[in-house]
Protein backbone atom coordinates (compact mmCIF):
# COMPACT_ATOMS: atom_id res chain seq x y z
CA UNK A 1 0.00 0.00 0.00
CA UNK A 2 2.79 2.30 1.09
CA UNK A 3 4.27 2.04 -2.47
CA UNK A 4 0.85 2.39 -4.37
CA UNK A 5 0.00 5.83 -2.24
CA UNK A 6 3.41 7.12 -2.88
CA UNK A 7 3.50 6.69 -7.01
CA UNK A 8 -0.46 8.01 -6.96
CA UNK A 9 0.52 11.21 -5.18
CA UNK A 10 3.52 11.34 -7.65
CA UNK A 11 1.18 11.25 -10.58
CA UNK A 12 -1.40 13.79 -8.43
CA UNK A 13 1.64 16.42 -8.49
CA UNK A 14 2.59 15.98 -11.82
CA UNK A 15 -0.90 16.84 -13.05
CA UNK A 16 -1.42 19.80 -10.93
CA UNK A 17 -1.31 23.26 -12.79
CA UNK A 18 2.08 25.32 -13.56
CA UNK A 19 1.50 28.58 -11.43
CA UNK A 20 3.45 30.19 -8.83
CA UNK A 21 7.08 28.18 -9.12
CA UNK A 22 6.03 26.76 -5.71
CA UNK A 23 6.44 23.20 -4.80
CA UNK A 24 2.64 23.29 -4.64
CA UNK A 25 3.28 23.58 -7.98
CA UNK A 26 2.78 20.51 -10.47
CA UNK A 27 3.58 20.55 -14.38
CA UNK A 28 -0.19 20.48 -15.89
CA UNK A 29 0.14 16.90 -17.09
CA UNK A 30 -3.49 15.46 -18.69
CA UNK A 31 -4.98 12.70 -17.50
CA UNK A 32 -3.86 11.31 -21.01
CA UNK A 33 -0.47 12.39 -20.21
CA UNK A 34 0.51 10.72 -16.95
CA UNK A 35 -0.62 7.43 -15.14
CA UNK A 36 0.39 5.01 -12.61
CA UNK A 37 0.99 1.74 -14.72
CA UNK A 38 2.65 -1.25 -14.00
CA UNK A 39 5.90 -0.67 -15.92
CA UNK A 40 7.35 2.33 -17.90
CA UNK A 41 5.41 0.97 -20.60
CA UNK A 42 2.71 3.77 -22.32
CA UNK A 43 -0.32 2.72 -22.95
CA UNK A 44 -1.67 2.14 -26.82
CA UNK A 45 -4.05 5.24 -27.08
CA UNK A 46 -0.85 7.00 -25.64
CA UNK A 47 -0.33 10.07 -27.45
CA UNK A 48 2.86 12.02 -28.33
CA UNK A 49 4.11 12.14 -24.39
CA UNK A 50 3.26 10.09 -21.85
CA UNK A 51 4.50 9.73 -18.68
CA UNK A 52 4.53 6.07 -16.60
CA UNK A 53 4.78 6.55 -12.73
CA UNK A 54 5.56 3.12 -11.85
CA UNK A 55 7.10 0.77 -9.34
CA UNK A 56 10.96 1.61 -8.52
CA UNK A 57 12.87 -0.36 -5.28
CA UNK A 58 11.48 -1.02 -1.69
CA UNK A 59 13.58 -2.67 1.06
CA UNK A 60 13.75 -2.47 4.86
CA UNK A 61 16.41 -2.17 6.92
CA UNK A 62 15.79 -2.94 10.00
CA UNK A 63 14.52 -6.32 12.02
CA UNK A 64 12.99 -4.29 14.99
CA UNK A 65 10.55 -2.37 13.01
CA UNK A 66 9.63 -1.63 9.40
CA UNK A 67 12.06 1.06 8.49
CA UNK A 68 10.88 1.14 4.69
CA UNK A 69 12.95 2.74 2.22
CA UNK A 70 10.44 3.02 -1.08
CA UNK A 71 11.50 4.24 -4.88
CA UNK A 72 9.55 4.91 -7.35
CA UNK A 73 10.52 5.45 -11.43
CA UNK A 74 9.26 7.86 -13.77
CA UNK A 75 9.29 6.81 -17.41
CA UNK A 76 8.99 9.81 -20.58
CA UNK A 77 8.28 8.40 -23.40
CA UNK A 78 8.17 10.84 -26.39
CA UNK A 79 6.49 9.58 -29.98
CA UNK A 80 8.36 10.34 -33.71
CA UNK A 81 6.76 11.05 -36.65
CA UNK A 82 7.30 8.17 -38.87
CA UNK A 83 10.93 9.18 -41.02
CA UNK A 84 12.71 6.71 -43.91
CA UNK A 85 15.25 4.97 -42.08
CA UNK A 86 17.97 6.89 -43.57
CA UNK A 87 16.60 10.08 -42.01
CA UNK A 88 15.52 8.32 -38.66
CA UNK A 89 18.29 9.39 -36.53
CA UNK A 90 17.72 13.58 -36.48
CA UNK A 91 14.05 13.31 -35.13
CA UNK A 92 15.44 10.56 -32.46
CA UNK A 93 18.00 12.77 -31.39
CA UNK A 94 14.90 15.70 -31.25
CA UNK A 95 12.86 13.25 -29.30
CA UNK A 96 15.55 12.06 -26.98
CA UNK A 97 16.02 16.77 -26.04
CA UNK A 98 12.58 17.07 -25.80
CA UNK A 99 12.34 13.83 -23.20
CA UNK A 100 15.64 15.20 -21.23
CA UNK A 101 13.61 18.47 -20.84
CA UNK A 102 10.87 16.93 -19.04
CA UNK A 103 13.04 14.97 -17.19
CA UNK A 104 14.28 18.30 -16.15
CA UNK A 105 11.38 19.52 -14.81
CA UNK A 106 9.98 16.32 -13.41
CA UNK A 107 13.15 16.03 -11.76
CA UNK A 108 12.68 19.15 -10.23
CA UNK A 109 9.14 18.98 -9.14
CA UNK A 110 9.44 15.28 -7.66
CA UNK A 111 12.89 15.47 -5.60
CA UNK A 112 12.64 16.01 -2.03
CA UNK A 113 8.82 17.63 -2.32
CA UNK A 114 7.23 17.54 0.97
CA UNK A 115 4.46 18.39 -0.59
CA UNK A 116 4.06 14.58 -2.05
CA UNK A 117 5.13 12.94 0.63
CA UNK A 118 2.24 14.84 2.86
CA UNK A 119 0.02 14.06 0.47
CA UNK A 120 0.30 9.94 0.42
CA UNK A 121 0.61 10.88 4.21
CA UNK A 122 -2.54 12.23 4.20
CA UNK A 123 -4.33 8.91 2.26
CA UNK A 124 -2.52 6.74 4.64
CA UNK A 125 -4.61 8.35 7.37
CA UNK A 126 -3.47 10.13 10.77
CA UNK A 127 -3.97 7.06 12.63
CA UNK A 128 -0.98 5.07 11.20
CA UNK A 129 2.76 6.37 11.06
CA UNK A 130 3.21 7.91 7.64
CA UNK A 131 6.51 9.07 5.56
CA UNK A 132 9.39 10.78 7.16
CA UNK A 133 11.05 11.73 4.28
CA UNK A 134 10.48 12.22 0.72
CA UNK A 135 11.55 10.87 -1.96
CA UNK A 136 14.99 12.13 -3.97
CA UNK A 137 15.90 11.89 -7.37
CA UNK A 138 18.99 9.48 -7.82
CA UNK A 139 19.43 9.46 -11.44
CA UNK A 140 18.24 7.76 -14.75
CA UNK A 141 18.60 4.16 -15.52
CA UNK A 142 20.74 5.01 -18.30
CA UNK A 143 20.95 6.93 -21.94
CA UNK A 144 17.61 7.66 -23.65
CA UNK A 145 16.13 4.06 -25.22
CA UNK A 146 14.77 3.53 -29.31
CA UNK A 147 11.81 2.48 -29.10
CA UNK A 148 10.24 0.38 -31.91
CA UNK A 149 6.35 -0.22 -32.29
CA UNK A 150 5.74 -3.01 -30.28
CA UNK A 151 6.66 -0.64 -26.92
CA UNK A 152 3.26 1.80 -28.19
CA UNK A 153 1.56 -1.95 -28.14
CA UNK A 154 1.47 -1.88 -32.13
CA UNK A 155 0.81 -4.68 -34.34
CA UNK A 156 2.79 -2.78 -36.58
CA UNK A 157 5.81 -4.96 -38.12
CA UNK A 158 9.12 -2.91 -38.31
CA UNK A 159 12.00 -2.46 -36.51
CA UNK A 160 12.35 0.91 -37.05
CA UNK A 161 12.63 3.40 -34.04
CA UNK A 162 9.12 5.09 -33.35
CA UNK A 163 9.56 7.23 -29.68
CA UNK A 164 12.10 7.41 -27.23
CA UNK A 165 12.15 6.69 -23.38
CA UNK A 166 14.01 7.38 -20.43
CA UNK A 167 13.56 6.40 -17.22
CA UNK A 168 14.33 8.38 -13.50
CA UNK A 169 14.79 6.47 -10.37
CA UNK A 170 13.61 8.85 -7.67
CA UNK A 171 13.87 6.44 -4.04
CA UNK A 172 14.88 6.84 -0.19
CA UNK A 173 11.48 7.88 0.35
CA UNK A 174 11.27 6.60 4.42
CA UNK A 175 8.35 5.02 6.52
CA UNK A 176 9.05 3.87 9.60
CA UNK A 177 6.26 1.78 11.69
CA UNK A 178 6.89 -0.12 14.51
CA UNK A 179 5.73 -3.84 15.15
CA UNK A 180 2.83 -2.11 17.82
CA UNK A 181 1.31 0.47 14.63
CA UNK A 182 1.10 -2.57 12.24
CA UNK A 183 -1.65 -4.58 14.30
Amino acid sequence: MSQRVLMNAVRTHLRLAVGTGLPSDGLGLATAQCECMFDGQPPAIAGELFVSIHEGEWRCTSAEARDDTIGVYVTITRRVAFVPQDRGRIPLLDAADAVDVWADKIASKVHSNYVIMNAANTVLGGSVNGFIEPLRFKGTMGPSQERGPEWFSSAEESDAPVGVSRTLIFAEARRYQTIESQA
